[in-house]
Parts: structure tokens; C-alpha cells; sequence
């Protein structure tokens, strides 16, 4: 984690800012990747911004990631700690309401799920879906080198990886703890892009109100939430949608290829909650907070026989152009694996 991360934080309960309370382990940094500046909180040196940053302290703070500190939050003082380097900011059980305690024993259940087998997480998915998928996020973000981008949901990083050059920074919440153990691990073999890796859930983003995004992503994570707290899940992340800024978001669909095969609603080995959404459920669902802009099937190709074989010849160009095709058609909504939207504030 970055010193610089910490501007970007707060308190998941009541988004008070957090401060850095005690920063124990520190590492030097050979090549850094973070070179923008905080906007309202300097953590390096403990002072709200602009109370005399120069900008000699600010390489310094660049050149070092925070490993082992603890956070807290001035209003209710709370404590959170920061362990390998990610910010554990889940909210704290005495603050959450008691209709949502049942969402959260299934998120729990969840939690522990994907920390389990966050390391052959990725083995799951074979290269041709990542292709499909990862690049069908990529063309509707229209990402640049200034964009700081909220990520929900963020995993292991399959998704995350390829924003990364793309872009300026990346906020990655997930929560699994394991899963952005092993993000990060990527990140450093890669030696490059700047990412912070934050432990949280999308119900209670802990980031501050002045923090907006023109770019937020949610790519197979929103049919994982639970039904009595999804409505509330879409609502946060519009707190923190931009004015001009788009959502792009995916999920589970529940098509003709999938609704005899396929359960619609149920838990993966038991222990992980899933909604599959058909087309109309899906942006009924996002048009109660959002305008739906755009709505397609995604993963529409065969990814083990077509797709894995049109990489394997350097084809990989039609395989794209293929998938492309077909979700500018209403084919989408009867192949596609996945739904993928684009969304606008209402207003």
C-alpha cells in the first residue's frame, strides 16, 4: 500500500476520513509506479493538504510501501489494520443494520470460500474466456493514461492486470483478503502500474465523499451479492460515480444455453450465494439507480474449441471481431455466458 492510498480512504461505517495511526513496516520501492499526488490528506507526514507539502517530500513518500500500519478513524475511533500491504477496511459487525446481518453471514461464508482457493483461482477460467472477456470490458471503458478507475470485485485481478497499463491508477476492493494477496503478488512480478489494494465490501465502499470516478468496473461480482442488499450495493457505487462517468458492470445470464443446464439461483459448493439474471431482470435491476445505456451478451464463443485454437494461430483479431459482432446482435442474450452493461448517473 501507498502512502498515497491513505487520502483515498475512510471509515466504512460514516466515511469520516481515516488517518494513519501507526505505520510499523515500511519497504523501499526500486522503481515506483505511484507519482500522483494526494489531494486532501498527506499521510507521510500526518497533515491535511496543503499545510506545507513540498515537493521533495512527496518523492520520498513515492519511494516507500507501506507493509504492517494501523488506520483509524478520528469520529468513532476505530481501528484498521494494514497487513501485507492491503488496507483491511470491513465494516465492523456493531455497525451494520439487523436486516442486513443475514447478507452478511452469506458474504462471510463467501470470504472464507475464496481465501481458501484464491491460488488456483485462475486456473478455472482457460485463456480464450479471459480474452473475451477482459478485452469486451477494455473497449467500453475507453481507458487513458489519466483515468483512476474503482474497481469492485477485483479478485485475483484478471480483469485488474489488463486496466493496468491503461491507466493511471486502480482502486481494487475485494473481500478476499487471500484473493489480494495474490493480486498483489502480480503486480509485483510485473513491476509496473499503480493499484490499491483495498479489503472491503461494495455495500460500505470505504473511500471519501470527495473522491469521484469516471470510471468504475464490477466484472463478475454483482450476481455474488445477496438479494436483500443489492439494491443498497448499486446505491453505493453511484455515491461514487462521476457526473460524466460510466459503470460498466457484468454478470451471470441466464439464457436458452443455460436455463436447462443451470441452476438460476443457488450457492457454488455450497458456500458461494449466485443469481443468474436474464436480460430484462438484469436492466430492470440496474435501472432502478442508474440509465442503461448499453446491454449485451458477452462470452458468446466456444472458449475451449474456437477461441483457444484462433490464438494458437495468431487468429486471435477474429475471434475478437466475432464476439464483437455478435453482441451488437439479440444472438447475445441467447449465447452470451455473461451479461455486460454500460451505465450513466440519472442525473
Amino acid at each position: 500500500m501507498f502512502y498515497r492510498t491513505i487520502d483515498y480512504l475512510a471509515c466504512p461505517s460514516d466515511k469520516n476520513p481515516l488517518i494513519a495511526d501507526k505505520i510499523t513496516q515500511c519497504s523501499e520501492i526500486k522503481n515506483p509506479s505511484c507519482h500522483s499526488r494526494c489531494r486532501l490528506y498527506c499521510a507521510f507526514k500526518g497533515v491535511q493538504i496543503p499545510n506545507g507539502i513540498a515537493p521533495e517530500d512527496c518523492g520520498k513518500c513515492h519511494r516507500l510501501e507501506i507493509i504492517t500500519a494501523t488506520l483509524k478513524c478520528p469520529r468513532c475511533g476505530t481501528a484498521f489494520p494494514v497487513k501485507d500491504g492491503i488496507a483491511r477496511l470491513l465494516p465492523v459487525e456493531k455497525d451494520i443494520k439487523p436486516e442486513l446481518q443475514t447478507s452478511m453471514a452469506v458474504k462471510k461464508s463467501e470470504m472464507k470460500a475464496r481465501d481458501e482457493f484464491s491460488a488456483e483461482y485462475d486456473l478455472k477460467f482457460p485463456p480464450g474466456r479471459d480474452l473475451l472477456e477482459t478485452k469486451s470490458f477494455l473497449k467500453r471503458l475507453s481507458l487513458s493514461g489519466y483515468d483512476a478507475v474503482l474497481e469492485l470485485g477485483s479478485g485475483t485481478g484478471r480483469l485488474t492486470m489488463s486496466m493496468l497499463p491503461s491507466c493511471k491508477e486502480i482502486i481494487c476492493i475485494d473481500l478476499s483478503f487471500e484473493s489480494l494477496k495474490e493480486l498483489s503478488r502480480k503486480i509485483h512480478l510485473q513491476d509496473g502500474g499503480t493499484a490499491h489494494l483495498i479489503q472491503a465490501d461494495m455495500n460500505f465502499i470505504p473511500l471519501r465523499k470527495e473522491y469521484l470516478f469516471e470510471k468504475i468496473a464490477c466484472s463478475g461480482a454483482i450476481q455474488h451479492v445477496p438479494a436483500d442488499s443489492k439494491i443498497d450495493a448499486i446505491k453505493e457505487i453511484d455515491r461514487y460515480l462521476a457526473g460524466n462517468g460510466i459503470f460498466v458492470v457484468s454478470a451471470y445470464n441466464h439464457s436458452e444455453m443455460t436455463v436447462e443446464t443451470r441452476e438460476k439461483e443457488g450457492y457454488h459448493s455450497g458456500r458461494i450465494y449466485f443469481y443468474r439474471y436474464d436480460q430484462d431482470e438484469f436492466k430492470d435491476f440496474l435501472s432502478s439507480v442508474f440509465r442503461v445505456c448499453e446491454i449485451a451478451g458477452m462470452i458468446n464463443l466456444p472458449t475451449h474449441k474456437v477461441v483457444g485454437n484462433l490464438m494458437k494461430t495468431g487468429l486471435t483479431w477474429v475471434a475478437l471481431a466475432l464476439e464483437y459482432l455478435i453482441q451488437r446482435t439479440k444472438l447475445s442474450f441467447r449465447r452470451g455466458e455473461m451479461l455486460i452493461a454500460v451505465c450513466r448517473k440519472k442525473s
